[in-house]
């Protein structure tokens, strides 16, 4: 009879210990997989976000943003997701393709790799900056990924064409009028690319700017 009740406790205590691990698996294989970060919110403020985050099933992740790549550890427990170079972050909600964490911001994740055909704010900012420098071949990189040519940046509302303006850019300008770039967009402050271009005559190429706009 002894040797009967040891077994069944035994077969119970197998059973307690096969749930708790099965609960505590499910939410790590949940995780597995490729994730898009593509939205953080703070105080009202949303800001688009473009970021692959890869959980690979021996816990180590890989978080791509552009050209930047980083690599580490990660582990989740008892809601808290920590990956070993990004911190740790409460697990608001897990399920089968969407992830929201939490660290001061909320991180919006869809499962799946972020799409090639959206654009984050640094991708915006990169975009701009290549059309006031000049950088031509930035400039067609983003073209050629079909990138919105008008697209404004938070601060100013500028566009591309506007930031060239603003710099006397004329082969920027150019390239960006090829490939659609709208002349009446006015920014924050009211001003197009024309207008620019015109306060800017006295620099070296305006000049050419203004008659290109």
């Amino acid at each position: 009879m002894s040797n009967l009740i040891q077994s069944a406790r035994f077969i119970v205590l197998a059973a307690m210990v096969a749930c708790t691990t099965s609960a505590l698996a499910a939410p790590q294989d949940a995780l597995i997989g490729a994730w898009c970060f593509y939205e953080q919110s703070d105080g009202g403020n949303t800001v688009k976000e473009k970021v692959d985050i890869t959980f690979m099933p021996d816990r180590s992740y890989v978080w791509r943003e552009g050209e930047f790549e980083q690599t580490g550890g990660w582990t989740l427990s008892d809601q808290v997701l920590e990956m070993s170079k990004v911190g740790k972050h409460t697990v608001v909600h897990l399920g089968a393709s969407e992830m929201e964490l939490k660290r001061g911001s909320t991180m919006r994740f869809k499962k799946g790799q972020c799409s090639k055909a959206s654009f984050g704010d640094q991708d915006i900012t990169q975009f701009h900056n290549a059309a006031s420098t000049g950088d031509l071949g930035m400039l067609q990189t983003y073209l050629s990924k079909k990138i919105g040519t008008d697209v404004t940046d938070l601060s100013r509302g500028d566009t591309a064409l506007i930031k060239a303006a603003k710099f006397c850019q004329v082969a920027a300008a150019q390239l960006l009028l090829k490939h659609g770039a709208a002349l009446n967009i006015r920014n924050e402050e009211g001003k197009t690319a024309l207008d620019y271009a015109r306060s800017s005559s006295f620099h070296k190429g305006c000049d050419a700017l203004v008659k290109v706009l």
